[in-house]
């Protein structure tokens, strides 16, 4: 069964990877979705397809008499809690590619991998202790081996699991129905559990990897980014007295309309400048610019100017070299664009 997950893995891969590759993702994000909003619509939708089937193989195990003995609504939390953490390896798997086609083959092998070590759990489980059990348990396709290796132990009972039975051991073999493995402590509550947990700390991984190596798109945070206060309550500060013309040493003397100095100042970036580490490129070399509200603004230039390479870096597409923006006469640099939007 756990191996029947593979294409469903493979698909949901390729096409959380898919957006990144187009750069659907950053262009949403340019519009205002935050990365929380974009995992739970994909775990969402994830969900939504999964869920007739999980409904449809508990009526196939209840009326076909395969699993004649358990409660239908066990077997449908186990299939839930094993497309949790399955969805949650998904996302994980994602955030190592930025190639659809290379991430699908690459997460069918990753997931199929992780389902080998149940084989070595299985033939060792009775000199297996419970904290031996849980680290195997890490990977879900193991937990949800050892819950369905329960199931079946009390379907050979022919009492079946139930809910006053789910979290208490279970017998070997039909042989022994009445005393339990003398070290198994381990129950299928606690696989369910473990499922849950899975889940967690694959979408936890996933969420920090992505912040900190976001890839070629992207504001990278500093490893340690989850325990500062500036990414909990923001970072913004209010830039006082905030000088609205250029700073000494520009170019003076230039026939050019002057700036509407009457209108609110919306943007204001000053020695803006932006190196490609790929061959030391100098793509923006310490760019001044006031944007004001009610106003359009456009940038006009020879190719290689840096027109692109500049809006890139306003829409938090890439990291600038060096740079000191305000937004709405707050200190906004460096900032994802999110930031910026709520500011």
């Amino acid at each position: 069964m756990v191996l029947s997950w593979i294409f469903s893995v493979a698909l949901l891969v390729k096409s959380i990877v898919y957006e990144k590759q187009e750069r659907l993702k950053e262009q949403m994000k340019i519009m205002g979705l935050t990365n929380g909003i974009h995992w739970v619509a994909w775990y969402t939708v994830s969900i939504v397809l999964i869920a007739p089937s999980i409904f449809f193989l508990c009526v196939i195990f209840k009326h076909a008499k395969i699993l004649q003995h358990s409660d239908p609504s066990i077997m449908g939390l186990l299939l839930f809690a094993f497309s949790f953490a399955t969805t949650g390896q998904a996302f994980l798997f994602s955030v190592f590619f930025t190639k659809a086609n290379l991430a699908a083959c690459c997460g069918a092998i990753f997931y199929f991998t992780l389902y080998l070590p149940y084989a070595v759990v299985n033939q060792y489980e009775q000199t297996m202790t419970d904290w031996m059990k849980g680290i195997a348990c890490l990977l879900s396709p193991v937990a949800f081996g050892l819950g369905t290796t329960y199931v079946s132990r009390f379907e050979e009972q022919g009492v079946g699991i139930q809910w006053d039975n789910i979290s208490k051991r279970s017998a070997h073999s039909i042989e022994y129905t009445v005393q339990s493995l003398p070290d198994d402590t381990y129950s299928l509550s606690r696989c369910i559990g473990m499922l849950f947990l899975d889940g967690i700390l694959y979408c936890l991984i996933a969420w920090y990897k992505e912040y900190v190596f976001p890839g070629k798109y992207g504001m990278p945070k500093p490893f340690y980014f989850p325990f500062t206060k500036s990414f909990w309550c923001g970072s913004s500060t209010a830039a006082h007295n905030t000088p609205d013309q250029p700073e000494s040493g520009s170019v003076e003397n230039v026939q050019c309309e002057a700036e509407p100095t009457h209108l609110k100042l919306g943007v204001k970036l000053q020695n803006l400048r932006k190196v490609y580490s790929a061959g030391k490129k100098l793509a923006v070399d310490n760019l001044s610019l006031n944007f004001y509200e009610d106003q359009i603004t456009s940038f006009l230039g020879h190719n290689g100017a840096g027109k692109t390479t500049t809006m890139s870096i306003l829409c938090g597409l890439f990291p600038p070299t060096s740079a000191t923006l305000y937004f709405l006469y707050y200190l906004m640099m460096p900032l994802p664009f999110q930031q910026a939007r709520s500011g």
